[in-house]
């Protein structure tokens, strides 16, 4: 039987993963804490009854499928918005438009 423990913390949920659920049958298990935003985890919560999962098989599901492939079983990728260069535009973009430098366009139509 897996438990899931929430402890509450400010905004964040602190998300406890034990219990004696042993999906390979030979290791020990042990207790994982992860911290996930309370909407992630009640969205997550949901989505895994949905599908007939516990929480804990969901995460122990993507550990044992990143172990068998030897890396995470999606792909990650660097979204270019979040670039330091492109933080940087903006920053500057935000404090001209504080002090009143703006251009004004007019907006074509096709």
């Amino acid at each position: 039987m897996i438990d899931n423990v929430l402890n509450l913390n400010k905004n964040e949920d602190i998300l406890s993963l034990k219990g004696d659920d042993n999906m390979s049958g030979n290791d020990e298990m042990t207790t994982v804490n992860i911290r996930i935003s309370k909407t992630d985890k009640d969205e997550f919560s949901r989505f895994c009854q949905n599908v007939g999962l516990t929480m804990s098989s969901a995460v122990n599901l993507f550990v044992k499928k990143t172990l068998s492939e030897r890396s995470i079983p999606f792909q990650i990728t660097d979204d270019p918005f979040y670039s330091e260069e492109n933080m940087a535009f903006l920053r500057e973009s935000i404090a001209e438009l504080k002090v009143g430098h703006t251009i004004e366009h007019d907006i074509l139509e096709d």
